[in-house]
């Protein structure tokens, strides 16, 4: 697998096949950490963090309409569409809906 910088976006980075890790969790079990054994029986932790809600979207169609320095902390995404999460980017108004009756490769 290569290995890329990712303190700024890099179309090589989308382009490469073998780059498909940055900045990825390790792989690991899917459990409920809690801080007691109320939050475990009640099967609620407090370390949980959902990301469910309502966050700013930009459509881009292709590598050349993708916003420069919009990966930046302080960038201004307030002019952003608003989108559902979760959500599938063409139930919500972007893109057309694909079908497809054979399984993806």
């Amino acid at each position: 697998m290569a290995k890329f910088s990712v303190k700024k976006f890099r179309y090589d980075m989308v382009k490469d096949p073998t780059c498909f890790a940055v900045n990825r969790e390790r792989a690991h079990a899917d459990y409920l950490p809690c801080k007691s054994v109320e939050e475990a029986l009640a099967e609620k932790s407090s370390f949980r963090l959902s990301l469910n809600g309502v966050w700013k979207f930009h459509y881009a169609k292709n590598y050349k309409s993708v916003i420069p320095g919009f990966e930046k902390p302080d960038y201004d995404c307030e002019d952003w569409d608003d989108i559902r999460v979760p959500a599938h980017i063409q139930m919500e108004g972007y893109g057309k809906p694909q079908y497809v009756n054979v399984q993806y490769p």
